[in-house]
């Protein structure tokens, strides 16, 4: 069997591989489960993922080893769809193949080799199901269309403007308690 090889700075792809091992095999490569937060979809040891592929220990947030099963009725070519973004027209080929699959699989994101290129060891333990293209985000925006997001729609009063204000108010509080304080007195006289 070939090797994979792996492009250095390579981004937004994601392969699908097939895990020929039994659930005694994969249970020790898995890192534990927290029960205070069980997920459907397991993180490999660092290790455990450099068993697998024949390279120095990998990054596990970038790897999903799971149980099919544990889709929960969900079938792979869905989980792609859907979870990662993959686009249909990328799935369609292989949704046969990917929706056939039972036992292990495991989902690497490109990011896990970081810098590096990478020789993965395709062995009996690993099949390459597929390569799929993660769509970049779009971090275009379109002008916000209302009369209040245009620049310089809000009126704003100069320093001044707010100066005369403020005394403004602070005079009309300065009579109204003068008043009172007037009319109290005044009815104390009285």
């Amino acid at each position: 069997m070939r090797d994979l090889e792996v492009p250095q700075n390579e981004r937004g792809q994601l392969r699908v591989f097939a895990v020929n091992l039994t659930p005694e095999e994969v249970r020790p490569l898995l890192l534990p489960e927290d029960p205070a937060h069980p997920e459907p979809i397991s993180r490999p040891k660092a290790e455990a993922a450099a068993t697998l592929f024949g390279t120095d220990p990998l990054d596990p947030m970038s790897i999903e080893l799971f149980a099919l099963s544990g889709l929960d009725g969900v079938e792979l070519p869905r989980y792609l769809i859907d979870g990662h973004g993959i686009p249909q027209e990328q799935i369609t080929p292989d949704r046969a193949r990917l929706a056939a699959l039972e036992g292990y699989a495991m989902i690497v994101l490109s990011d896990v080799f970081r810098t590096r290129p990478a020789r993965i060891a395709l062995g009996a333990a690993l099949t390459l199901i597929g390569t799929y293209g993660q769509p970049a985000t779009d971090w275009t925006s379109s002008l916000i269309a209302t009369t209040s997001a245009a620049p310089r729609s809000g009126v704003t009063p100069s320093p001044r403007d707010v100066r005369h204000a403020a005394r403004k108010r602070g005079a009309t509080v300065f009579a109204i308690v003068m008043t009172t304080l007037v009319l109290v007195l005044f009815w104390l006289v009285l």
